[in-house]
């Protein structure tokens, strides 16, 4: 199984950064179904097709584990 991690620097607020990650998580369950959750500041993101996500969101980075 392949894996996929990146760590992305960013300047943005923490509502801001928040309500980005809500918002595209949306937008891949309304194009490709699976269920999302928030464990504190990790956005859990699991499809059925095999995809299983982790957005972790830190105050100068992001962190993308799929």
């Amino acid at each position: 199984m392949s894996r996929i991690y990146l760590q992305r620097e960013h300047s943005l607020d923490r509502k801001t950064l928040r309500r980005r990650t809500e918002a595209l998580a949306k937008q891949l369950q309304s194009e490709f179904g699976g269920d999302s959750r928030w464990e504190g500041d990790t956005l859990h993101y699991s499809y059925a097709g095999g995809i299983d996500a982790r957005l972790t969101l830190q105050k100068e980075d992001i962190l993308v584990d799929v």
